[in-house]
Order: C-alpha cells, then structure tokens, then sequence
C-alpha cells in the first residue's frame, strides 16, 4: 500500500504530524529526516502523499519540490512552514507544490488537507472513460449557501477537466484548490460577512457563527453564482456572492509575506499561484479565475 511520507529534521516535529494523522488516514505513515532520504523512499516504494519542512540539511524542501516535480509529477506535496518563511511559501507553491500549512496550525488544517487530498486522488481513479469523449462544456450554477453542495461543484469541475484532458493530474489539484479557495470566499465572507480575524481566537466561534448565519434572513437568502467555461485550450471559473462586497483597492500583494501571516491570505494565495489570472469586479464580490492549458 502507498505511505504518507512526512519529511523533517526535527524527529518532535515528524511524531506530531504523525500523531495528527494516525486516526482515519488509511495509509501507513513513513518519515524521511530531509529530502534526500525522502527521495530514496519515493524511488523505492509507492508514495501517495509528501508532506514537508522547509529548512533541513542535504536538502531542503524546496529543493525536494522542484526534483519530485520532474520525477514524481503525480504525487501531491504539501509544504509545512514555519512562522517567518511565508516567502519561501509562495515559490514553493508557483514551483509545483500542492498546498502549504502554516506549522503554527497543522491542527487541524493538515488532516484536512491530507484527507481532502487522498479523496481527490481517489476520484481521479475511479472516474474518467465517459468524460474522457467530451470536447468543451458551458455551465452555470446557483447555489445555497451549503458546503456539501460547494465541494461537489468542485468536484464535478475536475471531472470536466479531467474528461477534456486539460492539464495533468497535479495541476487539475491545483485548478480545483483554487477554485474551491473561491467558493469558500463567496459563502463565508462574501454571503456571511465573517471576518478572517474570527479564526485568529483558534476556537470554534468562526464556526458556530457561519452555521447560525446560515439560518438567519438575510445571510439564508444569499446565492453563489458561478459559471464555467472549459475547453481544450483553457478554463475560466467567475464566482459570485450576494454580500456587500468590498474594496478591491485594498487586496494586498498575495505573494507579501506579511499578508501571508493572516488568515486571509493563504486562499488568495493559492488562487494566484495556481491560476494565471485573478480579477475581482469593482464591487468585490465576484472574482474570475482563468488559466491557460
């Protein structure tokens, strides 16, 4: 069976992210302390996910990025950042990792990812001979205000993609992670009006407040709009709330590592790392994703 690879020099840091991981991850866990021992395991035995530190001897885990790219381009990375190496995040990211994790929240944001990661990989088995004959589709969707209904749309997207051949597998990640970052914006802070700064108390208030607002007039009331564009020579997502909006003016350079330290700036991060263009509208509440195959 393929192993999670969990890649630090720090042998506490590898038994913490392991301990994160030991409950309802079906693959057994293997540790490399630094990319050249990670190396050896992934050209000895089947590895399905990496997850790596930044900072180690030998070599380090942007340098395991670019080299598992060229061997390895279908095995996810994800990238483990300490406070500080925000920068270093968003060339990992434009090199061709999958996500990164702030270290100072792998609880619970690496189990989510993992496992959000092995359930798209597994679809990406078990689906593809029909849509593998489609040649271009249109779509356009309103949704509730539902995150059941949100990770589906993403899902199906990735489908279409996969079915039209548009990029490899670990880019199709990348699109649809993107993709989902701009769903995720519409519903919470775009239909919900939650601040970022609510996740900063590390507790449940975040939560507790978006699942009341969803019963509450007017939040209940408000759509996400999305509509789709993919054929074979590119793909291009807009995605729309019905909140307030907000002035465009005032996004920060996504790539500013002092942007990165907030909450909200690993989602548009990933968006401008994993599309070509992103572009708000004058109100701030629809963004258009587009990428170029």
């Amino acid at each position: 069976m393929s192993c999670i690879l969990l890649v630090d020099d720090t042998r506490m840091e590898r038994e913490l992210m392991a301990g994160l991981l030991q409950d309802g991850i079906p693959h057994p866990i293997e540790q490399a302390e630094n990319g050249e021992q990670a190396l050896e395991i992934m050209r000895n035995q089947p590895v399905e996910i990496v997850v790596t530190d930044l900072n180690m001897p030998n070599l380090d885990g942007l340098e395991l990025i670019k080299i598992a790219k060229r061997e390895f381009p279908l095995i996810p990375i994800v990238l483990a950042t300490s406070y500080g190496s925000e920068e270093i995040a968003v060339e990992a990211l434009q090199t061709g990792a999958a996500s990164y994790i702030p270290k100072r929240r792998l609880n619970p944001l690496l189990k989510e990812t993992v496992l959000g990661l092995l359930r798209t990989l597994e679809e990406e088995k078990i689906e593809a001979r029909v849509l593998m004959r489609m040649t271009e589709y249109r779509s356009v969707f309103v949704l509730e205000n539902d995150l059941p209904t949100i990770i589906a749309l993403v899902k199906y997207f990735r489908e279409g993609m996969r079915g039209l051949q548009l990029c490899d597998r670990m880019d199709r990640i990348r699109v649809c992670t993107a993709l989902e970052e701009a769903l995720l914006n519409a519903f919470y802070h775009g239909n919900l009006e939650l601040s970022s700064k609510l996740k900063e108390s590390g507790d449940q208030t975040f939560q507790q407040l978006a699942a009341q607002r969803c019963g509450e007039s007017p939040y209940r009331d408000r759509r996400i709009h999305v509509e789709a564009e993919l054929d074979g020579a590119a793909v291009r997502f807009t995605v729309r709330d019905e909140g307030a909006g907000f002035d465009v003016a005032s996004i920060p350079d996504p790539r500013d590592p002092e942007h990165l330290k907030s909450m909200s700036g690993r989602g548009l991060l990933l968006m401008n790392s994993f599309m070509d263009q992103v572009a708000f509208n004058q109100t701030g509440n629809e963004v258009t994703l587009h990428r170029k195959h």
